[in-house]
C-alpha cells in the first residue's frame, strides 16, 4: 500500500518534503458570461452603425471613394460579420472548441474596423457608436481569451492538421502586405513625401499600415511560427488570426467594389485580388477548424 506520506525530493545535499514546496498556482478559466455579454453589446452596437449607414449614406462626410469604402464595410459587417460571431457564440456556448477560435476571429474583424472608422472617418452622428464599438471590441476579445483553455488545445487537434502549411501561410501572408506596405511607406520617407496612399485624403498617416504594422502583421506571423513548433499559444493565435484574414479579405474587395461605385475614377484592380486572396484564406482557415475536435484528435 502506497504511504500517505508526502513523498521527499532529492536535492543532491539532503531531502525535502514535497509538502513544503509552494503550490503551483493554477488560475481558473473565466466563465463566459461576461464575454457573451460583451460580445452581444458589440453586435448590436455594431449592427446599429451598420444599419444606419446603410438606410442613410449621407452621414459619411468623407469623399466619395472613401464613404463607399465605409459602406462597403459596413455592409459586409451586416451581411456576413454579424451573423458568423453569432452562430460562433451559439455554438461556443454548446461547447465546441472550434467555435471559440470563429468568434475571436470575428471579434477581431469587428475590433479592426471599429479602429478604422474611429480614427479615419470624417466625425459624423456615428462618431461615439465607433467609439463604443472599438471599447466593446476590446474588452471582448480580452473576456474570450480568458474563456479559452489554451494549454488544452493541442490534444484536442487532429494529428493530420497541415500544421506547417498553414503556419507557412500565415507567415508568408505577413511578409507579403510588410513588403507591400513598405513599398508605400519607405520611399516616401526617402523623399520627404507622403505615401501614394494618402495622396488625395486628408489623413495624416494611414490607419490601416499602422494597425498592419504594429498589430495585424506581427501577430500573424508569430502565430504562424508558434503552430509549426506546436505551442499552444501558436494553435490559439493561428485560428483566430485564419479567421480573420478571410473575413478582411472579404471585407476589402467589397469595400474596394463600393468606392468604385461612388468614385468611377478608382480601380477595380484590388476587388479581384482579394477576392481570391479570400477564396485562398479559406482553404487553410478550413483545415485548422475541421482539425479542431476531430474525431481522431488526441485526448
Amino acid at each position: 500500500m502506497a504511504s500517505l506520506l508526502p513523498h521527499p525530493i532529492s536535492t543532491g545535499r539532503a531531502t525535502i518534503p514535497r509538502q513544503r514546496l509552494a503550490p503551483r498556482l493554477v488560475v481558473p478559466r473565466a466563465p463566459i458570461r461576461l464575454a457573451l455579454r460583451l460580445s452581444r453589446a458589440l453586435l448590436v452596437v455594431s449592427g446599429l452603425a451598420g444599419l444606419a449607414s446603410v438606410l442613410a449614406p449621407s452621414l459619411f462626410r468623407d469623399p466619395p471613394a472613401f464613404a463607399g469604402n465605409a459602406l462597403g464595410t459596413y455592409v459586409v459587417i451586416l451581411a456576413l460579420a454579424l451573423p458568423v460571431a453569432a452562430l460562433a457564440m451559439r455554438a461556443a456556448v454548446r461547447g465546441s472548441l472550434r467555435a471559440h477560435f470563429v468568434w475571436l476571429g470575428s471579434l477581431g474583424y469587428l475590433l479592426y474596423a471599429a479602429v478604422l472608422a474611429s480614427f479615419s472617418l470624417r466625425f459624423n452622428e456615428l462618431f461615439l457608436l465607433y467609439v463604443a464599438s472599438l471599447s466593446l471590441g476590446v474588452w471582448s476579445i480580452v473576456a474570450l481569451v480568458r474563456c479559452i483553455p489554451a494549454e488544452e488545445i493541442p490534444a484536442r487537434v487532429s494529428p493530420r492538421m497541415p500544421r506547417r502549411a498553414i503556419g507557412v501561410y500565415l507567415v508568408a501572408t505577413s511578409v507579403a502586405f510588410a513588403a507591400l506596405w513598405l513599398a508605400d511607406v519607405v520611399p516616401a520617407m526617402l523623399g520627404g513625401d507622403v505615401p501614394r496612399s494618402l495622396q488625395g485624403t486628408t489623413l495624416p498617416t494611414n490607419v490601416v499600415q499602422v494597425l498592419d504594422f504594429g498589430f495585424t502583421l506581427p501577430l500573424a506571423a508569430l502565430a504562424g511560427v508558434w503552430l509549426i513548433r506546436r505551442r499552444s499559444l501558436g494553435y490559439l493565435l493561428s485560428g483566430a488570426m485564419l479567421v480573420f484574414l478571410t473575413l478582411e479579405a472579404v471585407s476589402v474587395a467589397v469595400d474596394q467594389w463600393f468606392g468604385h461605385l461612388a468614385d468611377p475614377s478608382q480601380s477595380l484592380g484590388a476587388v479581384a485580388i482579394f477576392a481570391a486572396i479570400a477564396v485562398l484564406g479559406a482553404v487553410p482557415a478550413l483545415a485548422f477548424l475541421r482539425s479542431v475536435d476531430a474525431p481522431d484528435a488526441r485526448g
